[in-house]
């Protein structure tokens, strides 16, 4: 686990880079940078590697290194370096234990009649090589598109294999370009077909949704992980969140979970179940009900409160299913971050708030149809202009739209927490015969709204090639930042 200092914004460091945020977001955002990651994966690898010189270089010198460091445990890699002024090696190990039980190793060993000398090998943090940088973010790329949809500008070898391109492969490659975003062949094949601006606005979004298959391995990762936790905490469950269950995460969508180590039956109802799910993923829970029951709330010895963060990482330090593995204890909402093979995953202890506004916002990206398209499409213009992450995440880019389509003429979307005169569906209400609102109060936060089976839908019968305009120009020309906030809660200025 690399560390990451500081009690206050003025302190963050992340001590394995050298590197100095200046605010929380710009810290998450490092540790989620490709130049990060690559020195997370090295000093991996140094841990279980050792340097070692001593030896002759002759040309026997590696397979004889081998032989006698295959000793201590599994041998990865030997790599002799011969320089003008010094001849050493660097040995990889399988695991940590076994580079350990090289450097502890006594009487010291010998080799060609001299006497080794094994060292730790030394991280250096000064400088990562760019190709490294883009293999990783290739790698990357690869698994998290699925079938390949999108490729970042830059990303596929650097500047000695664009140079190779001829001309006419730069121009068909600027004409699959659709805001900074390089498309596949299949996607820019489709938008080429589409022959109005409806039908391209509907390929955009099909091909940068999240797929059923990314968001199915999540809800399993946190299956998975609830069961590793019922060591440490019998009751718990392991919520999953964010935009793969609100119903509309992208390809470039993180796994959010929450580890609840104590739920309330209020947290079972409101997090746990098809209810909370979205309709792909029913049959994937149906799934998994199987294969283990669920944990019973009450009439089990708990003790969640001598249970921590610290506890959780070790857990996840443990298993080495799980990689790079690093907290954040002082962040606004503490949280460990890890990878799970290619995905990159955030789990926050007890926090109910993150899927609390999962199903609010999953209620309002499902009451309209039309949401399926503007949400992929403006996220996309956003990560294409270089907004995300820093200037403008996916929840804040959401929150936009449902606030600009609260304010249509007639609204596209209700204000599900003060739906005011909004036509209610008295056929639905008539057939549940229960209160169309709920009281929800989670960490002194009033989490209720309104049912949306309880509404009826929008007389708004712009398409979304209307709405995007409507969106760009609110926000261009109608709404005042200076003077007012982006708020989805009530539709009164604030």
């Amino acid at each position: 686990m690399d560390e990451v200092e500081g009690g206050s914004e003025e302190s963050l460091i992340c001590e394995l880079c050298k590197v100095h945020p200046t605010s929380y977001e710009d810290l998450q955002a490092h540790l989620r940078g490709h130049a990060h990651l690559v020195m997370v994966e090295r000093s991996e690898v140094a841990k279980r590697s050792v340097y070692i010189r001593g030896f002759s270089n002759v040309p026997s010198a590696k397979d004889d290194l081998y032989g006698v460091m295959s000793q201590f445990g599994g041998v990865v890699s030997v790599a002799v370096v011969s320089s003008d002024s010094a001849v050493y090696a660097l040995v990889e190990f399988a695991t940590v234990d076994s580079a350990l039980s090289a450097l502890r190793h006594s009487p010291p060993l010998s080799l060609h009649g001299h006497t080794l000398t094994i060292k730790p090998r030394i991280l250096k943090t000064d400088k990562i090589p760019k190709r490294a940088v883009l293999q990783h973010r290739k790698k990357r790329l690869d698994v998290a598109g699925g079938a390949g949809v999108m490729e970042s500008v830059g990303e596929e070898g650097g500047k000695k294999e664009m140079a190779k391109k001829s001309k006419t492969q730069k121009r068909k490659e600027r004409d699959e370009m659709v805001g900074g975003i390089r498309l596949n062949e299949q996607a820019a094949a489709a938008l080429s077909a589409a022959h109005s601006i409806e039908l391209q606005l509907e390929t955009l979004a099909s091909h940068c949704r999240l797929g059923n298959t990314t968001a199915e391995d999540q809800l399993t990762l946190a299956w998975q992980l609830q069961a590793k936790f019922h060591r440490l905490l019998p009751s718990c469950v392991v919520v999953p969140f964010g935009a793969p269950f609100s119903g509309h995460g992208t390809v470039s969508s993180d796994c959010d979970l929450s580890l609840l180590s104590d739920p309330s039956p209020l947290d079972l109802s409101l997090f746990i179940g098809p209810a909370y799910l979205p309709s792909h993923l029913h049959s994937v829970w149906d799934r998994l009900q199987t294969t283990r029951p669920m944990p019973a709330v009450e009439g089990e010895s708990q003790q969640a409160g001598e249970v921590g963060m610290k506890e959780i990482l070790a857990v996840l330090l443990a298993d080495p299913s799980y990689s790079a593995v690093w907290a954040l204890p002082s962040a606004r909402v503490p949280i460990i971050q890890f990878m799970s093979g290619q995905l990159h995953c955030d789990l926050s202890l007890n926090n109910r708030l993150g899927p609390a506004n999962t199903r609010l916002l999953g209620a309002y990206m499902n009451f309209d149809p039309r949401m399926a398209v503007l949400v992929p499409c403006v996220r996309l213009w956003v990560r294409g202009w270089g907004l995300g992450r820093r200037l403008l995440n996916n929840y804040a880019m959401s929150l936009m739209l449902i606030h600009c389509l609260q304010h249509t003429t007639p609204p596209v979307l209700p204000c599900l927490q003060e739906p005011g005169v909004w036509p209610r569906n008295m056929a639905w209400i008539g057939s549940r015969g229960l209160s169309v609102e709920k009281s929800i109060s989670l960490g002194g936060w009033d989490c209720s709204f309104t049912d949306p089976r309880s509404l009826l839908p929008s007389s708004n019968t712009a398409t979304p090639a209307r709405l995007l305009l409507h969106i760009f120009k609110y926000f261009s020309e109608e709404f005042s930042f200076s003077e007012h906030m982006v708020a989805i809660h009530t539709t009164s200025p604030l």
